[in-house]
């Protein structure tokens, strides 16, 4: 009896170290945790300021898929993306000129690119960490400067990379320059807004997009599990949603700044762990509980 007690004990014990833990899971029951915001604010293009570095710019590209390592921004302190840290030797960016990027960490076997420009649009059941300020079929204005580029702005307290999508059509049958836009991704090192990511949107052309066919976007973020997500569900962006992707937006996001801010995991860390107390006299007790999307702690979880 003895030593099965001991061995009881001993699991327990355990059970209460691993509680203590914060880890990645890649099962889903409770959705990424991110607050939502909207802000007044102008977009400033990229190429305003010296710094700029092109990723897709052939006129009237369609369905281009491209990537850049994390390590070619300089200073950049890595990123915590869905409670997942993308720590900078070993995260590859891959940005489609179709409106989104993904990231992916190439040291985790689990953690696969994106196998196209275009796959199918459905935030809630792909597993490629998608952040798509504006997802649907574009295609690069000829005419009005149309192009894809990154900046890696500010400095080791304000860093961000700014993934700009300057001069699209929406679709890639419209008759004139519909949209520009931008994903902002702060890393773990921003001081005032840390792994937070905004959409920044420019209004072109005519109000009606130009559009020879009706858009058919989506909008929003999401991780490795089916419908892990949060997404616009009206075309205000004022209402996002953890179940409901929105697929048809009918017509262009304002001239605004809308801000995904991570939030507290009620289980991230110790301080607020409970003791799990073992005694042969009291009845076993069982409880729930998760670190899913809890913080993982940089290096190896």
């Amino acid at each position: 009896m003895k030593s099965i007690y001991s061995l009881v004990k001993s699991i327990f014990i355990l059970f209460s170290f691993l509680l203590c833990l914060s880890y990645t899971s890649f099962a889903q029951t409770s959705g990424i945790n991110y607050s939502y915001g909207q802000f007044a604010g102008a977009l400033v293009y990229n190429s305003s300021v010296a710094g700029q570095v092109d990723l897709i710019t052939a006129p009237n590209t369609d369905d281009q898929l491209v990537s850049f390592p994390a390590s070619a921004i300089a200073g950049w302190g890595g990123f915590f993306y869905g409670g997942v840290w993308y720590p900078q030797a070993t995260t590859t960016f891959w940005v489609s000129s179709n409106g989104w990027v993904s990231i992916q960490n190439t040291a985790n076997p689990s953690d696969v690119a994106p196998p196209s420009s275009l796959p199918i649009n459905d935030l809630a059941g792909n597993p490629y960490r998608m952040i798509a300020p504006l997802w649907d079929d574009l295609k690069l204005h000829p005419v009005s400067g149309g192009r894809v580029t990154y900046k890696n702005f500010g400095g080791a307290a304000t860093r961000v990379l700014i993934i700009e999508w300057k001069g699209m059509y929406w679709d890639k049958t419209g008759s004139d320059s519909a949209i520009s836009f931008q994903a902002r991704i702060c890393n773990n090192a921003n001081v005032a807004t840390p792994n937070a990511i905004e959409f920044r949107y420019k209004r072109n052309g005519s109000f009606n997009y130009g559009l020879s066919a009706a858009p058919s976007a989506s909008i929003g973020i999401n991780g490795f599990c089916s419908n892990d997500i949060i997404a616009w569900t009206d075309f205000t962006g004022t209402i996002v949603s953890k179940t409901v992707p929105e697929y048809q937006l009918p017509t262009k996001p304002a001239d605004a700044w809308y801000r995904f801010t991570p939030t507290v995991h009620p289980n991230d860390d110790c301080g607020s762990a409970f003791p799990l107390t073992f005694s042969a006299s009291l009845p076993l007790i069982s409880t729930l509980g998760t670190t899913l999307h809890a913080t993982q702690t940089a290096g190896l979880p």
